[in-house]
């Protein structure tokens, strides 16, 4: 289905309790601008003009009962892609109000004098390179990288999707340039919209994303955090953990099993090995939003 210009493809089953929406840009791979476009899903996913930084996007998250928004950079084929993805629970959060944020986040970023904010710039330019400099310590990818590098010298695919150091280092990328390379991409990438879960392409078709704005809804209930402040731990974002690869914490019931996957996952990041009573909590109820007493953190 295409609408607009956009490839909408809707994969309706029953056989799951979210529903994932996935934003793809699509571009091919050029080497000029390739780090370009490994930063924007990065500065895109710090703030935008209504949630400016990325607490305010994680309160919104926690209000719409957990919502997940991710994004990356890939590479397919000889083409360079911006993720968006985002899933949530079906029956809590409305479709049209997931359109609408997913729109704040891609098309209204925080502009301040006709760029980027300057502070998610820079921590964008960070993150970039440091994604790079992972991967380059990493003798297995930098093996597989040399080697596509190598074979396709010539060719679109040898590009790395990741960028380049050498791009990042003596002010070569500009905020300015590129915001200004933002909105050309808005202009001439291909766009794909993915929708997995029970929705009918119907109901994606006749969607109208301003109605959302429209849309007058009560306010929903969000957890109480307990603000363990004085934790360690409590300055972790859940952004700047792999998430993807783990499985979800709010689908397991049992207390114990939560509380062992976030440890697990806290310290399979690197992001720290002991753990007190405090700090558990902080992790379950300010960093991952789930409810948690001193009592049941002792009982494990």
């Amino acid at each position: 289905m295409v609408e607009n210009g956009i490839n909408i493809k809707v994969i309706n089953t029953n056989k799951f309790k979210t529903i994932c929406i996935a934003v793809l840009l699509r571009q091919e791979l050029n080497r000029k601008y390739v780090t370009y476009n490994a930063m924007l899903p990065k500065i895109l996913t710090m703030g935008c003009e209504k949630y400016k930084s990325i607490r305010d996007i994680s309160i919104k998250t926690e209000e719409m009962y957990g919502t997940y928004i991710h994004s990356d950079i890939l590479k397919k084929g000889d083409n360079q892609v911006i993720e968006f993805l985002i899933e949530f629970v079906e029956d809590k959060v409305h479709l049209e109000d997931i359109f609408e944020f997913l729109k704040e986040i891609i098309l209204n970023p925080l502009v301040e004098n006709g760029q980027f904010k300057e502070e998610y710039f820079n921590k964008a330019k960070q993150i970039t390179k440091d994604t790079i400099l992972s991967r380059q310590n990493d003798k297995k990818e930098l093996a597989k990288d040399r080697c596509i590098e190598t074979m396709c010298k010539s060719e679109k695919f040898g590009i790395l999707a990741d960028g380049y150091i050498e791009d990042l280092e003596n002010n070569k990328i500009e905020n300015k340039k590129l915001y200004n390379h933002y909105l050309d991409i808005l202009k001439t990438a291909e766009i794909d919209i993915f929708v997995i879960g029970d929705v009918k392409e119907e109901t994606i078709k006749n969607m109208h994303p301003s109605e959302g704005k429209e849309k007058k809804t009560s306010p929903k209930p969000r957890r109480q955090r307990q603000q363990v402040d004085s934790s360690p731990y409590a300055t972790i974002n859940c952004d700047d953990l792999n998430l993807k690869k783990y499985p979800e914490v709010k689908y397991f019931k049992d207390f114990k099993e939560k509380m062992i996957l976030i440890l697990y996952i806290i310290t399979n990041e690197g992001k720290g090995e002991w753990f007190t009573t405090r700090d558990v909590l902080c992790l379950m109820t300010d960093i991952f939003g789930e409810s948690a007493t001193k009592g049941q953190v002792n009982g494990v």
